[in-house]
């Protein structure tokens, strides 16, 4: 495996590279391979982290959640035909 040195780098750079690793929970090297890997087009959707629905995550109150869940529970039964 290849190691590689980046000069250059200014201070605000590095503190936003350090700020956006802890963001995402990873290490400043392993954040860095991520944004390589995006930015030539071979990331996989594993190595992605999504959060375009974050601004949504625990804004229902109770009886939203509930209705949401009597909505989908149609979606939880089984058809017993499809599987024989």
């Amino acid at each position: 495996m290849a190691n590689l040195s980046i000069r250059g780098l200014d201070d605000d750079l590095s503190q936003l590279l350090k700020e956006d690793a802890q963001k995402h929970g990873l290490s400043i090297n392993a954040r860095v391979i991520e944004l390589i890997r995006q930015g030539l087009g071979v990331a996989n959707d594993a190595t992605l982290g999504y959060h375009d629905l974050d601004g949504l995550a625990g804004t229902w109150d109770e009886m939203q959640a509930k209705a949401f869940l009597e909505d989908i529970a149609d979606f939880e039964q089984i058809d017993e035909s499809l599987w024989s």
